[in-house]
């Protein structure tokens, strides 16, 4: 009777071998600011500025959307202007969308996103109407990039996009480019 019970306790105890080794805690969001480089898509004008993003991810929810989140974006792009255009020239996005973020591998996450938003530029009044000196538009923005993690909540990213400006000066602008910068991660692994 006390080998049947000994056998039955040891029995118990083998079960809570199944246990995860690790789990996700704190809140599914990643916060990060940078520094953007962008061909603003006309007269091969390239300006710089501030760029910041927050990503909400859907782990922990439903299978199928493993991987995808919502990403939100702003950058202000007005420093390195041409001569020509000194104290007139400004370029400011901000926009939302989806992205998709594959598995991690050896700490680099590739993302891809399409972001829908609201566009505005500013720039020197043409010759043949002295006030029109600004205008904006619905944009998109296809891109991808690559997450780095270098601490437990601590991500470099590098990204770029693709914008679409449809009707602009009576044509389509194209503005694209590169931002650099960092995030926190606001997810926490919790090992057993």
């Amino acid at each position: 009777m006390i080998l049947a019970a000994l056998f039955f306790v040891a029995l118990i105890s083998g079960y809570s071998q199944s246990a995860p080794s690790a789990t996700l805690g704190g809140i599914p969001l990643v916060v990060g600011g940078g520094f953007s480089s962008f061909d603003i898509g006309f007269s091969n004008i390239r300006l710089t500025g501030p760029s910041l993003w927050a990503d909400v991810d859907y782990y922990g929810t439903l299978r199928r959307l493993q991987g995808f989140g919502i990403e939100m974006e702003a950058r202000d792009l007005t420093f390195g202007k041409p001569g020509d255009y000194a104290g007139n020239l400004r370029q400011a996005t901000a926009m939302g969308g989806v992205v998709y973020k594959w598995r991690d591998f050896h700490k680099i996450r590739p993302y891809g996103k399409f972001l829908l938003g609201y566009g505005k530029m500013q720039f020197a009044a043409p010759a043949f109407d002295p006030y029109y000196t600004s205008d904006s538009r619905t944009t998109y923005a296809p891109g991808f990039g690559l997450d780095y993690r270098i601490d437990r909540n601590i991500l470099v990213r590098a990204d770029y996009e693709y914008q679409l400006w449809p009707g602009l000066f009576g044509e389509d602008l194209h503005p694209q480019g590169f931002t650099f910068g960092v995030s926190y991660d606001f997810k926490t692994w919790n090992s057993r």
